[in-house]
């Protein structure tokens, strides 16, 4: 258990760092297109523990969550956990409900999420946490 605390606490450290940065980087005009209508995923390589951590974000294709995500992946690979992003093409609830209850059914650990509307998505959240799984809120609580 302070294992899984320890992890989601330098994770989210480390996202808010890369996140943080990002702003100080180079502007890149290439945009990646998502297809699809309910969730993009993506797996850190070859994960050492097996701990599945959900990364659940309002939408797949604002440059905020795709920084934040690729900052995700550079700390799983470090800290050897795999995490699952997850996200509505656009913003819409039922998406992002959807999100919740596959991250659930994959056995996530941990669930970060930034809710699209917090009212809407609380009742999939609190059935999450009720089934063990930690949540952490990014940006938005729900």
């Amino acid at each position: 258990m302070k294992k899984m605390k320890k992890i989601a606490a330098l994770f989210c450290a480390s996202c808010m760092v890369v996140t943080a940065l990002a702003g100080c980087g180079k502007k890149e005009t290439s945009q990646t297109a998502e297809t699809g209508s309910a969730a993009t995923t993506e797996k850190a390589a070859e994960s050492g523990s097996g701990e599945l951590i959900a990364l659940i974000t309002m939408d797949s294709i604002d440059q905020h969550w795709v920084t934040l995500n690729e900052g995700a992946q550079k700390a799983a690979k470090e800290l050897g956990v795999t995490v699952q992003f997850m996200a509505p093409n656009t913003k819409d609830d039922a998406q992002q409900i959807e999100c919740v209850n596959n991250a659930v059914s994959a056995g996530a650990k941990a669930i970060i999420v930034a809710a699209n509307g917090p009212d809407a998505i609380s009742s999939a959240l609190k059935e999450a946490a009720s089934s063990g799984v930690k949540i952490v809120y990014v940006d938005s609580p729900a």
